[in-house]
């Protein structure tokens, strides 16, 4: 019946042969004591204004080289060539770059840490809108307006830019080759093809011979007009296939781009510890990082994280740290690398996981709870709504839906 359900919904995802399955669910919607919601809230809020500030004050950005990561060093080279091409119009062309944000946390002993921002490719607010449509089904008394809320902010811009240009402009999806994550695509697009705006996909790798620019400076997709560019892609630099200049385009172009390259440099991993030195509510949800230079800390209470972007880069263990470290030093690649302290999670007793087949696994887990929040680069509006929750064992150190180490879930309030 569940399945059913889940299939009825549009609740699923791609598996590794390229197959459409339920997503896995937890039978039973986690527990979150309201006021740890409303510290999340306002955290998140904050991070809005700190991640605005440092992408406005460029300066910061380019503290990022000294990480020495290939994507970093490819957007900075491309922010000079963004600068280069406006020039005079740098400042007020600020406003097309937006956060599409989601903020993932989680919590030890009732306080929440933050794991991490994601600028780019932040996703599955439909996903966690869906999970909660079904756990209402379900009897459960759960609420996700995540799906609701993107969708009317992203209609905001599409106004937007309809009265700046008096055209009405579509939005356009980037996405990977063999993206896995369709179905959360399709979600936000029929969503807004509900309210009257036109959607498109498109592989970035075949993208550029789509796209033209007018002498207004518009950006056109096979001849339509291009209110906003979302980036699914581009968080990894295989994403690019070495055209970086389809990329700056669409940047320079009078269309929002989610996330402008601003956007996506200030949400990277290493800036993560300067939130907390622009923000003293932030500073007090992070836990330490530090580099590989001089390690005097206690490996197991680490995990060792790489500055690029994307999941799955993680190692954790003090013998699995120390091969690792030895690899990276040999190969001098240290600057890409850094250590942050582990967060220790709180159980939150026996749940129930549902496989796309059916089946039920009974683990002792936790869940990681990601808060979006949408945002325009030199604007003062944040707007805040929806979550992504995903439950796994207690045991389990990555956190991922896709990949198999967690399920999807709602959030009780109490």
């Amino acid at each position: 019946m569940i399945a059913e359900k889940a299939n009825e919904l549009g609740l699923s995802i791609l598996n590794k042969q390229n197959q459409q399955i339920m997503c896995p669910i937890a039978l039973h919607p986690t527990i979150m004591k309201q006021e740890v919601y409303n510290t999340i809230e306002t955290i998140t809020y904050q991070l809005s204004h700190v991640l605005n500030q440092i992408a406005c004050e460029t300066d910061i950005l380019y503290s990022l080289k000294q990480y020495k990561d290939l994507l970093t060093l490819q957007l900075l080279d491309q922010l000079d060539v963004k600068k280069s091409i406006l020039k005079d119009m740098y400042q007020s062309h600020l406003q097309f770059g937006v956060f599409s944000m989601r903020s993932d946390f989680l919590c030890e002993k009732g306080k929440p840490f933050l794991v991490e921002c994601n600028t780019i490719a932040a996703g599955m607010a439909p996903l966690g809108q869906l999970t909660s449509t079904l756990h209402k089904q379900l009897g459960h008394l759960v609420n996700n307006d995540g799906l609701t809320v993107q969708t009317e902010y992203f209609i905001s811009l599409i106004k937007q830019f309809k009265d700046s240009y008096n055209v009405n402009g579509i939005f356009l999806v980037i996405q990977q080759t063999n993206e896995n994550n369709i179905f959360d695509h399709i979600a936000l697009a029929n969503s807004l093809k509900q309210k009257g705006v036109q959607v498109q996909f498109c592989e970035y790798q075949v993208l550029c011979g789509k796209i033209q620019v007018s002498s207004s400076n518009i950006l056109f997709y096979e001849n339509q007009p291009v209110a906003c560019a979302y980036y699914r892609c581009g968080y990894q630099i295989e994403d690019y296939y070495n055209d970086f200049a389809t990329r700056m385009i669409i940047e320079c172009a009078n269309c929002f781009s989610i996330p402008s390259i601003e956007a996506q440099l200030a949400g990277m991993k290493p800036l993560q510890q300067m939130y907390g030195e622009l923000n003293s509510n932030i500073k007090s949800c992070l836990k330490n990082i530090t580099g590989l230079d001089n390690i005097s800390v206690n490996l197991d209470q680490y995990v060792l994280k790489c500055s690029a972007e994307g999941g799955g880069a993680c190692v954790f263990g003090a013998n699995d740290i120390n091969t690792k470290i030895q690899q990276i030093l040999k190969n001098d690649t240290q600057n890409q690398y850094f250590l942050m302290e582990l967060i220790n999670p709180d159980s939150e007793g026996e749940n129930t996981f549902i496989s796309q087949k059916g089946s039920e696994t009974h683990l002792n887990t936790v869940t990681e709870f990601g808060l979006f929040s949408y945002f325009q680069v030199n604007m003062e509006k944040v707007v805040i709504g929806g979550y992504l929750a995903r439950t796994k064992d207690i045991a389990t150190k990555e956190g991922g839906v896709h990949c198999g180490a967690a399920v999807s879930n709602s959030v009780i309030f109490i």
